[in-house]
């Protein structure tokens, strides 16, 4: 076989990673929605790695902030 051969299938991996990129997405909007109990047309805008200041405690939470366009969520793991 030539090199010609496989020089032309490698378009096929641009797509699979937008499919990728699209399931993921769909992936973490459900996971979303489960944790907050949101309704089900609530998308997933972005999340970020985060500290809350907790002013009663004068302490900072690491967690996740999740924003979507009508929800501004937080979660964290609590500390055993």
């Amino acid at each position: 076989m030539s090199d010609t051969f496989f020089s032309h299938r490698k378009t096929a991996p641009k797509v699979i990673s937008q499919l990728k990129r699209d399931l993921d997405a769909k992936t973490r909007s459900e996971i979303y929605r489960c944790r907050f109990r949101l309704p089900a047309n609530e998308r997933l805008d972005g999340e970020v790695t985060c500290h809350l200041w907790t002013p009663y405690n004068r302490s900072d939470v690491s967690g996740k902030l999740y924003i979507s366009s009508n929800f501004v969520c937080f979660a964290s793991k609590v500390r055993s």
